[in-house]
């Protein structure tokens, strides 16, 4: 498994390597507002055809030992940072859930604008049904029970 293990690390820089440029804002109003429409009006894309990366060439969570584990994790994290998307999940969301959650993440779909950020914490709004339900800080059930 380690082979494919560092095989897939070294897909995730090169996918980091492809990360579009920042987009340049124009000064002139009416250009910026093109620009602002244009980004608005980009359609919707998937987390494959944006990175290059797929949900299937990343093992299931229980082939994988903690340092391979951690170093997935760290190693999407950054790549994602690079398209201006940052993870968010809360302490103590256990390894193996938080590679899950983020290797999820490649079979949905994502409205990406360049140059803006997209910050994901996988809450739905709703702690009945969450997928961090029972790690997140807003969840009162939860936080009394502790």
């Amino acid at each position: 498994m380690q082979k494919h293990v560092d095989q897939l690390l070294t897909d995730i820089r090169q996918a980091k390597e492809k990360a579009p440029e920042k987009p340049v804002f124009s000064d002139n109003y009416k250009e910026y507002e093109a620009q602002m429409l244009a980004l608005e009006d980009a359609p919707e894309t998937t987390y494959e055809k944006l990175t290059g990366l797929s949900y299937e060439q990343f093992p299931p969570s229980n082939t994988l030992n903690e340092v391979q584990l951690t170093d997935l994790i760290n190693s999407i994290t950054e790549t994602l940072k690079a398209y201006d998307i940052w993870i968010e999940l809360p302490e103590g969301v256990p390894l193996a859930k938080r590679y899950n959650l983020i290797r999820e993440l490649f079979t949905e779909k994502i409205n990406y604008m360049p140059g803006f950020s997209n910050h994901i914490d996988f809450c739905s709004g709703t702690c009945e049904g969450c997928k961090i339900e029972n790690y997140c800080p807003s969840n009162l059930e939860n936080s009394e029970a502790s």
